[in-house]
């Protein structure tokens, strides 16, 4: 089909939608109006704008909306959720995403990708933003974020080429931090989760497919 309707004519139950972040939304409600459930490629879109009519129509047809940050399903994850709490209460985390724009989709023009341009829902804070999903899954919801960084014309992109992200967690049982590295420009590629805690910590590394766990006795 060239016609988003005329297939959508067919009853369609599912829908995948992996068109440009920036047209998202539009073709979620579109899909959601004809009755599918839709799985949206992340990021849900560029802004928040007609979030609240996707929302709207979602429940107006009880079909079911998911965005796929499905690094949740990578086996470092897996192997590292159920064990998260060997290591105690979390003190600091540090999540990094560091990869040459250029290199990584080789079959086509960085430059015309829409990672490399802020209105189509590109950067590196939404084409990485797995880490900041991943931080979430591993350590919860921060209680503040700060971020730094932007364009620094490496690339001759339109969109952020790198930002630092530091997320602080105030909770009832202890305070924690949270850095978060994405960045366009690394080379050569690193992908590494690490968690300290008071017991002990964890790296998961995610060129090497690997996982360290290590514990340590505790000074008091």
């Amino acid at each position: 089909h060239r016609n988003l309707q005329s297939a959508l004519n067919l009853g369609v139950d599912v829908a995948i939608i992996t068109n440009k972040p920036n047209e998202h939304i539009d073709t979620a409600i579109a899909c959601a109006q004809s009755g599918a459930s839709v799985l949206i490629e992340k990021p849900i879109s560029h802004n928040s704008d007609r979030l609240d009519i996707l929302d709207s129509v979602i429940k107006e047809h009880h079909c079911k909306c998911i965005v796929s940050h499905q690094l949740r399903y990578h086996p470092i994850a897996e192997h590292i959720k159920p064990k998260i709490h060997l290591i105690g209460l979390p003190i600091h985390g540090e999540f990094i995403f560091s990869e040459h724009l250029p290199s990584m989709h080789k079959y086509e023009n960085y430059k015309s990708s829409h990672a490399s341009h802020s209105n189509m829902g590109g950067g590196s804070i939404l084409s990485l933003d797995h880490d900041i999903d991943i931080s979430y899954y591993f350590l919860g919801s921060p209680t503040s974020v700060f971020a730094a960084g932007g364009n620094l014309n490496v690339l001759g992109i339109s969109a952020e080429e790198i930002a630092e992200l530091l997320l602080s967690y105030n909770n009832k049982s202890n305070n924690y931090l949270c850095r978060i590295l994405l960045d366009f420009t690394g080379r050569p590629t690193r992908r590494e989760w690490r968690i300290c805690g008071t017991e002990g910590g964890v790296i998961g590394d995610l060129v090497k497919n690997t996982v360290i766990f290590h514990r340590h006795s505790v000074n008091k």
